[in-house]
């Protein structure tokens, strides 16, 4: 039972790390390249604690919500690239001295701690969306995306409390 719930804490504190949907910040978040008039490209940075759904989803609500914003009811994806930014640091090792007093042999002595060098390789995900807004449902081919769907489906999925 002790491990079910540490397991249960670490993997609540990952999630808790993990990139909030936000502007983009120190720890990640989304921007927006306004193209045209109604094409955009939105781009999403999670940090090393965001899966790539997450980070996708977030892309895709991003879009959602940038077109109602800017009055636009539906969209339709131009391009989409997603990608993980690998990054691994390795830290030094050291070896530390300390000598104490030995009362059987009446000497000092010396002892040495070796740490070895730590190599740590973070995955961070990124997502990025280039997307034409229309004002309503056009009549063309290929997938359509209504705003409104969209931004309702993946902030419940998210739980993401109305705004």
């Amino acid at each position: 039972m002790k491990r079910f719930a540490f397991v249960f804490a670490c993997t609540a504190l990952m999630v808790a790390c993990a990139t909030d949907y936000q502007d983009s910040g120190f720890t990640g978040g989304f921007s927006e390249t306004l193209l045209s008039e109604n094409v955009v490209k939105i781009h999403f940075r999670g940090n090393a604690y965001t899966s790539a759904e997450r980070t996708s989803d977030f892309t895709l609500l991003r879009a959602a919500e940038f077109s109602l914003e800017r009055g636009y009811s539906h969209f339709v994806i131009l391009e989409t690239n997603d990608w993980v930014k690998t990054s691994t640091q390795t830290t030094g090792g050291s070896t530390k001295t300390e000598s104490s007093y030995n009362f059987e042999t009446q000497k000092y002595e010396k002892h040495s701690v070796a740490t070895s060098p730590k190599t740590v390789t973070t995955h961070k995900p990124r997502s990025e969306l280039t997307i034409m807004m229309f004002g309503s449902k056009p009549d063309t081919e290929g997938l359509i995306f209504d705003a409104n769907f969209i931004r309702e489906s993946i902030r419940t999925k998210y739980e993401f409390q109305d705004q």
